[in-house]
């Protein structure tokens, strides 16, 4: 069986490293059903030296076997040699008691400057919760933005069930970047997309009541490390709804995020060149929504 989840992800049996690595934290469990892949192995170069010398590996966990995800790991075979070891030294690994972003602080309004804060991020922090599934934080980005606008409350699995009838998510693939904003425009909401943004059109739309969620490259964002280690040019891979702009230090502006795919992600803070980073991946890709 073991065989078959290395099948699974494209590699051979590297060994007892291989089945160590895998190994169920649970009796009776078979690794396919515990980690769930979402990449075949990704090219990246370690060295910036214009060769990809890597092939990354990320799989996601279901502890409690209920179909949600509650953790991520990423590895990294280097050498071609079916073992794949873990990657701390390249990207941070998710541990299975966190799954928290190391690049991230979390938002404190009882110490926040709110004179400085264009937006409401401590009322959006109310509607945070960590995705369901492993592909869709484009669906639990709109649920949020739902929430703040309307005050009502909506569950991601019936949101989830809803764009799929409507051909808007994949539970394999997740959601198309044209198809960001649908639920919402659905659900009677004002929505606009629009590529090539600004840090100044989100502030504008944050000023005027409107939410805003992004594209961004999860793995720049959640390491705080603008390393292209997939190689220049990244497209975006998540979706997160910005929130807030923090601008109680002039020199160091936060960008307050609630970001779905970690579990420290509700009211997240983030550096705003760090923000703008990863948003480039996706062209600067912004939904717009509006009461």
């Amino acid at each position: 069986m073991f065989e078959d989840f290395l099948d699974l992800i494209g590699l051979e049996d590297g060994g007892d490293d291989d089945l160590e690595m895998y190994q169920p934290q649970h009796a009776n469990q078979d690794p396919i059903e515990m980690y769930h892949p979402v990449s075949a192995g990704t090219p990246v170069d370690l060295d910036e030296d214009g060769i990809m010398d890597g092939l990354l590996f990320q799989a996601r966990e279901d502890y409690n076997e209920d179909g949600i995800f509650e953790a991520l790991g990423e590895f990294m075979n280097t050498d071609e040699d079916g073992i794949v070891e873990p990657v701390d030294q390249y990207s941070p690994i998710y541990y299975e008691d966190s799954g928290a972003a190391p690049a991230y602080e979390t938002f404190d309004p009882s110490q926040a400057d709110l004179d400085s804060i264009v937006g409401d991020p401590a009322g959006n922090m109310e509607n945070w919760h960590w995705q369901e599934t492993g592909t869709s934080c484009a669906v639990a980005s709109q649920e949020f933005v739902l929430e703040q606008l309307t005050g009502q409350e909506f569950s991601e699995g019936e949101l989830r069930q809803l764009a799929e009838e409507n051909g808007w998510y994949d539970p394999e693939g997740g959601t198309t970047m044209d198809d960001v904003g649908n639920i919402l425009a659905h659900m009677g909401l004002h929505v606009e997309q629009n590529m090539g943004s600004t840090m100044s059109d989100i502030e504008q739309c944050l000023a005027s009541g409107g939410q805003v969620i992004v594209g961004v490259d999860s793995g720049e964002l959640w390491s705080g490390e603008n390393e292209e280690m997939f190689g220049p040019g990244m497209d975006a891979d998540h979706a997160i709804q910005v929130t807030g702009i923090d601008y109680s230090n002039p020199a160091e502006p936060m960008v307050i995020i609630n970001d779905p795919g970690v579990s420290n992600g509700g009211g997240a803070m983030i550096p705003i060149d760090e923000f703008v980073d990863a948003w480039e991946d996706s062209g600067c890709f912004m939904v717009e929504a509006y009461a």
